[in-house]
C-alpha cells in the first residue's frame, strides 16, 4: 500500500499510523502502512519490537518492570561482597585494624561503613599503606559512611585495610565493613 490517508475516529481524533519496511522505503513509495494499536482500558500503545530491526531483545539497565506478559526475563545480578570486622579494645591514641581484606579478581570497592563506642578517625588503606578514603566521627556523629559514586576497580590480590585511630580519651571498641561487588 503506497499511500494511505490519516484515519480518525468518529470524534475526529487522529490515529497513529506507522510505516513498516526498511529504511528509505517510505521515500520510494513502497512502504507498508500499519495502524497503531492500544490497550482499550489504559490507552497504552503496544510495542513489540524494541530492539534493532528484526529483533525483540532489549536490555533494561534500571527502573522497575511491573509486568511481563509473555516471553522470558533474564537479569545479571552483581553479588555484594561486604566484609565485616571488629577492632577489639583500642587504647586512646592507638590505631586498630577493623578489616584486613585481600581483593579477589574483579573486585570493585563501593565504600565503607564504620562506627564505635567513641569517636575516631577511620581510614581505608589500599595497597602499600596509601590512605585513600577517610572519615572522622564525633560524639554527635558516630557513624563513618563513605560511599563512592562509582565503584572503584581494585586490582586482584590488593590489600585493603580499614583502620581507626581512637580519639575518644579512653579505651573503646570499633566495628566496620568494606562494601564491594
Amino acid at each position: 500500500m503506497a499511500s494511505q490517508d490519516a484515519r480518525q475516529d468518529r470524534n475526529q481524533f487522529p490515529t497513529n499510523i506507522y510505516v513498516a519496511g526498511t529504511s528509505g522505503t517510505a521515500a520510494a513509495g513502497t512502504e507498508d502502512v500499519v495502524a497503531g494499536r492500544a490497550d482499550p482500558t489504559t490507552g497504552a500503545q503496544y510495542v513489540y519490537n524494541l530492539g534493532p530491526a528484526g529483533t525483540t531483545s532489549t536490555a533494561i539497565s534500571g527502573g522497575t518492570l511491573n509486568l511481563l506478559e509473555a516471553g522470558t526475563f533474564s537479569t545479571t545480578v552483581t553479588v555484594a561482597i561486604n566484609t565485616y570486622g571488629t577492632s577489639g579494645s583500642i587504647a586512646d591514641g592507638a590505631t586498630g585494624t577493623i578489616v584486613n581484606y585481600t581483593s579477589p579478581a574483579g573486585f570493585k570497592l563501593k565504600g565503607f561503613y564504620a562506627s564505635g563506642e567513641g569517636q575516631g578517625y577511620f581510614y581505608l588503606q589500599i595497597g602499600s599503606g596509601t590512605t585513600k578514603y577517610f572519615y572522622r566521627t564525633s560524639v554527635a556523629d558516630k557513624v563513618a559512611k563513605v560511599t563512592l559514586p562509582n565503584p572503584e576497580a581494585i586490582p586482584t590480590s590488593t590489600s585493603l585495610l580499614l583502620k581507626v585511630d581512637n580519639e575518644n580519651g579512653d579505651t573503646r571498641n570499633f566495628e566496620g565493613a568494606l562494601l564491594g561487588e
